[in-house]
């Protein structure tokens, strides 16, 4: 069984939670599987259907949520955000192999992330049914979700043993510039993320924030937020690669 821990990032929209994912897993391809989560809210100028998110109609989100396929969920800003439970689940086609993980790992992991050995055995599928060879890459996962999302999967039971960052702007004024710089948003939509990145921000400095998240990471400067959060996955991204290039990555 791998070493590997899955990694629940978290943090407001505009702090750059998404440009640090797009640049770890630009340059370690091979160390990371996105578990990629389903929203309501229209594409942005660029997003792809399928790779940034799932993008879904009200209507079939709000009947998959009713069904309970969902780990986690949320709505602002007049849209929903959501983790389906299937988004990573492993399959083996060895029975008895498949026999030796069940017995080794409760269902409850098997429904919502697994992560792992290499096998060539083994498989994962997502929410659409597509098999990745995630197990066979002995990629690390990872899950963007809201600070309602951090706490559910925290209080998962049995424990993922997932490390959780939050990713935070160094400051509400910076944050809202940021966000009416992408000029794709109305004023309340505006307002409506800033509103929730306090509440975000907050939690993330309480008492039961910071027993959560291993690291807070204030993206000031791109390249540097990058370096801290690179720090905190290089022993895992080491894992992911062959033997000849782990002593170059843990550099």
């Amino acid at each position: 069984m791998s070493s590997l821990r899955p990694v629940v990032l978290s943090g407001p929209s505009g702090a750059g939670k998404s440009t640090l994912l797009k640049m770890i897993m630009d340059n370690f391809p091979q160390s990371f599987a996105f578990s990629i989560s389903h929203t309501t809210r229209k594409p942005r100028p660029g997003e792809v259907q399928g790779k940034d998110y799932h993008f879904v109609t009200e209507e079939q989100m709000l009947k998959d949520i009713e069904a309970g396929k969902f780990l986690e969920y949320a709505q602002f800003a007049g849209n929903y955000y959501g983790t389906p439970r299937e988004a990573v689940t492993a399959s083996c086609t060895s029975s008895t192999l498949n026999n030796s993980f069940r017995k080794f790992l409760p269902q409850q992991w098997l429904r919502l992330l697994f992560f792992g050995a290499r096998s060539k055995y083994c498989s994962m599928i997502s929410f659409w049914n597509t098999r990745y060879n995630v197990l066979e890459s002995g990629r690390i996962c990872i899950l963007d979700v809201d600070a309602n999302g951090v706490r559910s999967i925290y209080a998962a039971r049995p424990p993922l043993n997932a490390r959780f960052i939050f990713i935070g702007p160094p400051s509400i004024e910076v944050l809202e510039q940021r966000l009416r710089d992408r000029g794709t948003e109305t004023e309340e939509k505006i307002q409506s993320r800033i509103k929730q990145a306090k509440i975000d921000m907050d939690f993330a400095n309480s008492i039961q924030g910071k027993s959560i998240y291993d690291a807070y990471i204030v993206n000031d400067n791109l390249d540097t937020a990058y370096e801290k959060l690179f720090l905190l996955l290089k022993d895992d991204i080491a894992l992911t690669l062959p033997e000849d290039e782990r002593q170059v990555a843990a550099s």
